[in-house]
């Protein structure tokens, strides 16, 4: 059995070390915070230790519903609503982890249930869950919606200037970049083929470089985004984080951001993500792939053969 605290206690981790990491182009980090002038690191580290408790209470929530993943996402948002509140009053009511809240409270939502249902948790498996709870909030939230769609969220203007479906259709997706352009990186860093900061830079880098950031067009439009994302790639194609070249782009990438006070908070958000589901992996909590028993194996392989 998967323990709440122990995975609240590792989402707490990742927050910080998503706020920790630098240089962040356009997001707060150690060096400073010029594009978010109503934050600072210590807004961030406040905001993250308040909601520590709350993460245990998704996971909670996944593990004593008794029905379909699919009805869990109710429950998860009534709690969601209440871990923005001890945000906001942490931080002086400015918005540091809304986004944040939303994917972590998916993800362990997603591991509680399937704690309940006897399932070893797995990268495939976890996507899956996590799938199912999202299913249909692009077309609640946003569609449904028209003109008044989410109209107090970036995303919702997203989706109706640009037909950008955001962090909802992320979730819908299973948070395909972070499992597919994040952690290929951060388990580098595991196998010691980069240090620890290089890796994550380079995480991050691999999520700006593809995800339409609903934040980022917010402060700068399509275009903007667009100059993030190539800027972004050139900087993974010259080497990353580990190299001169690479850092040198990065560096360039930091100071075009913080000129056109662009910030792209949901990558921070989902680089937090990546984190989290990292930590998990290396402590073994979590596996990448689906382990088959031997007998399903020999199945699995000889009805691929046909």
């Amino acid at each position: 059995m998967i323990s709440p605290d122990h995975l609240a206690r590792v989402a707490q981790g990742a927050l910080l070390g998503e706020v920790e990491l630098w240089p962040k182009p356009g997001l707060v980090d150690p060096l400073g915070h010029s594009t978010h002038p109503d934050m600072a690191l210590r807004t961030f580290l406040e905001s993250a230790v308040a909601l520590g408790p709350w993460m245990a209470g998704f996971v909670r929530i996944g593990r004593d519903w008794d029905g379909p993943a699919s009805g869990l996402l109710p429950s998860l948002r009534r709690l969601g609503i209440s871990a923005e509140g001890a945000m906001l009053a942490a931080t002086g009511g400015v918005n540091t982890h809304r986004g944040a809240i939303f994917l972590f409270g998916l993800t362990l939502g997603a591991l509680g249930w399937l704690s309940r249902e006897g399932q070893p948790p797995t990268g495939p498996g976890l996507r899956a869950t996590t799938r199912a709870i999202a299913s249909g909030l692009v077309e609640r939230d946003l569609r449904e919606r028209g003109q008044g769609g989410a109209a107090d969220s970036h995303g919702g203007a997203a989706w109706r200037i640009h037909g950008l479906d955001g962090v909802r259709g992320e979730a819908e997706r299973g948070f395909p970049e972070v499992w597919t352009q994040a952690m290929p990186y951060l388990r580098a860093v595991r196998r010691s083929e980069v240090s620890p900061r290089a890796g994550r830079l380079d995480a991050l880098l691999a999520l700006l470089s593809v995800t339409d950031d609903t934040t980022t067009v917010h402060r700068g439009g399509m275009l903007a985004l667009r100059g993030v994302q190539q800027r972004a790639r050139k900087a993974l194609e010259l080497g990353g984080a580990g190299s001169a070249p690479g850092r040198a782009a990065l560096r360039e990438l930091c100071s075009w951001a913080s000129a056109r006070r662009l910030s792209s908070g949901g990558c921070a958000d989902l680089l937090a993500l990546a984190l989290f589901l990292e930590q998990l992996e290396t402590e073994g909590v979590l596996r990448a792939r689906m382990v088959l028993p031997a007998a399903q194996h020999r199945h699995h392989l000889l009805t691929k053969c046909e």
